[in-house]
């Protein structure tokens, strides 16, 4: 999913994964586990700022997947 995804828009650096605070751990766990190898956890500077947002869980966690963990950097270089 996520080399379709970095394959498709080349100029995305990376995605954000939100896992919701209230959701059931079940659930996450099998929505999560099988791509957790690409993603890093994101800590919340300001856990305070969560509870502004609407629709954002306070106890929400945020993970981060970069391009170059999927899809590995390569470099191109003129032929002699």
């Amino acid at each position: 999913m996520l080399q379709t995804v970095y394959t498709s828009l080349p100029d995305l650096i990376g995605v954000l994964f939100l896992s919701r605070g209230d959701a059931d751990e079940d659930d996450i766990a099998r929505c999560f586990d099988p791509i957790q190898r690409y993603f890093q956890n994101l800590e919340v500077k300001d856990a305070s700022a969560l509870s502004n947002v609407r629709g954002i869980h306070p106890e929400s966690t945020m993970f981060f997947s970069s391009r170059i963990h999927v899809i590995p950097y390569i470099e191109v270089r003129s032929a002699k």
